[in-house]
């Protein structure tokens, strides 16, 4: 009597497994118990395992014991006063450099520059007091060169800037080039408004849109039987 699978079932109980494997044809029947190697990413993952993986990861707790006793997780001491006041200076220095950064930027997005001024010596040892530098600007011989140098540069960008505004200014504008007058500039305003008024009218894009739209396409409209008529099927 051959006994099926449900018989093994209702005989073993709990302890029945469905061998799917059974009825496998392979060359060596030894073969269908053989695990299935697990494939990652077209690689084996087998051929990655390290056999002493357990002996090296104990090499490594034991060294990172080692490193918890020495101390070197503990968490750094406190900074003395002195250290966080040249922290606190440094980081207000950093904040207005950052800032005159900013103000260069919006200076040099200006079309016209006229100002002349540099700091003086004055401004800048005011800005020093109030950083907390202990720093005397008037002795210092090359803050004096680079304020005479900025001085000389400034003036002399002043009145770069002045001579070509005065150029620019005396430029007509170039819709109003070639006109003599206001009335004329207001007649070929008008003369300009009235030859677009047939380009927006035909919804066209320009002068040169010469495009005829089709608006009912034989593709959409050929072989469409309507209410009345039956002559196109």
């Amino acid at each position: 009597v051959v006994s099926t699978q449900r018989d093994l079932e209702l005989e073993l109980g709990d302890d029945y497994y469905m061998n799917l494997r059974d009825h496998w044809i392979l060359e060596n029947p030894e073969w269908k118990d053989d695990k299935i190697p697990e494939i990652f990413m077209g690689h084996n993952v087998i051929d990655f395992m390290d056999s002493n993986i357990f002996e090296k990861l104990k090499e490594l707790e034991e060294e990172e014991a080692k490193l918890e006793a020495c101390g070197f997780y503990d968490p750094e001491p406190p900074m003395s006063e002195e250290t966080q006041k040249v922290h606190a200076t440094a980081n207000e220095i950093r904040n207005i450099e950052g800032l005159r950064r900013i103000e260069g930027r919006e200076k040099k997005g200006n079309k016209i520059k006229v100002g002349r001024r540099s700091a003086s010596v004055g401004a800048i040892q005011k800005e020093v007091d109030r950083v907390g530098l202990d720093i005397e600007v008037a002795k210092t011989k090359h803050i004096q060169e680079a304020l005479v140098k900025a001085r000389k540069r400034s003036e002399s960008r002043g009145r770069l800037v002045e001579a070509d505004h005065d150029r620019n200014s005396s430029k007509p504008r170039r819709d109003r080039s070639g006109l003599r007058d206001e009335k004329m500039y207001e007649k070929v305003k008008k003369m300009n408004k009235k030859t677009q008024k047939f380009i927006t009218r035909d919804a066209r894009r320009g002068e040169s849109d010469r495009h005829i739209p089709d608006l009912k396409p034989k593709h959409l409209f050929s072989g469409k039987r309507g209410i009345g008529k039956t002559d196109r099927r």
